[in-house]
């Protein structure tokens, strides 16, 4: 993976782990990665602000 591929899913990753939906991001910091690669597929893809909420409140 190229750094700036790294670099973009490491900082996702820590958003998703600041936003902690369930409470568990210091006991698991793995809880949130099965989200990544939807979410990044969703943002390079062009998504915006609202079709990733939409998307996020029908899964969860």
């Amino acid at each position: 993976m190229r750094a700036a591929g790294r670099d973009t899913e490491s900082g996702l990753r820590q958003l998703l782990d600041e936003w902690d939906p369930i409470g568990v991001a210091d006991e698991a910091r793995d809880e949130y990665d099965c989200m990544l690669t939807p979410l990044l597929h969703r943002l390079r893809g062009g998504a915006d602000e609202a079709e990733i909420s939409e998307r996020f409140q029908r899964d969860h």
